[in-house]
């Protein structure tokens, strides 16, 4: 949880901080794209263990348009993945992100760079968001940074899995016909070996939905219970039943013989 927002520590590192990055994109009004930042990384100890955090989004120019800094601190005594997630809301452009993670206990810093286009949400052309696969999706109470319409979403900043471990894809569709406020639709996901040449499909699970409004907010758990370990592409394929119109979105993961 946050504990000092608007808060860095500058500090001289002694070790390398180690920590993944991944990002979702989801449509906004007024021609903005909701960017999320996820950040996740491993700690053997987290008693006094706080997280210093900067996050700096530059634009095609190199100018530094928006700035988030803070403290984090750790919910539970225990070992296991530190979950972080930074929300920004955009113009569709091309953009480049500096983090910085500090651990101030153990004097551990590290840096990434990430580059997001957000070009195909101009003019709300685009009508899906990103495929976000997920550790966990319930219902349970959370930070408000992980809540979404359909509760509480942990992405995974990496989308590797031991076999037959059950996960979760969440994804947000747009501007749906409706005929007396709701909207009807089908999602397909089919998925792939990505290791095979051949487009064979390996599993696929379908579903309808009828529920209020234009927008769709779509989670699905999912559980490879025939897959063998290697790397997997999913596609979901959203039908609109109202207006026939198709929208797709496509995600990865690896499947693996865990110790």
């Amino acid at each position: 949880k946050e504990v000092a927002p608007d808060t860095f520590f500058e500090i001289e590192p002694t070790a390398l901080l180690k920590f993944n990055i991944a990002c979702g994109r989801f449509r906004q009004k007024k021609n903005l794209t909701r960017l999320e930042v996820y950040i996740t990384l491993e700690i053997e100890d987290t008693t006094g263990l706080l997280i210093s955090r900067n996050l700096q989004i530059f634009d095609k120019e190199d100018n530094l348009i928006r700035e988030k800094k803070c403290i984090l601190m750790a919910q539970e005594d225990k070992q296991g993945i530190f979950f972080d997630e930074v929300n920004f809301w955009l113009e569709p452009e091309e953009y480049r992100l500096e983090i910085e993670l500090a651990d101030i206990k153990n004097r551990r810093v590290g840096k990434k760079t990430l580059r997001v286009n957000l070009l195909d949400y101009y003019n709300d052309a685009k009508e899906i968001s990103d495929l976000i696969p997920a550790k966990l999706i319930d219902g349970s109470f959370t930070d408000e940074k992980f809540n979404k319409p359909v509760g509480r979403v942990i992405p995974l900043t990496q989308a590797v899995l031991p076999v037959h471990k059950v996960f979760y894809f969440y994804a947000e569709v747009y501007n749906l016909e409706t005929k007396n406020s709701m909207h009807r639709i089908r999602t397909t996901y089919e998925v792939y070996n990505k290791g095979k040449m051949r487009k064979e499909i390996v599993d696929v699970m379908t579903k309808d939905y009828f529920e209020a409004g234009d927008v769709a907010y779509i989670a699905v758990e999912y559980h490879p219970m025939d897959l063998t370990p290697g790397h997997y592409i999913i596609v979901l394929r959203i039908e609109d039943l109202l207006s026939g119109k198709e929208r797709t979105a496509v995600s990865e993961f690896e499947l693996k013989m865990m110790e």
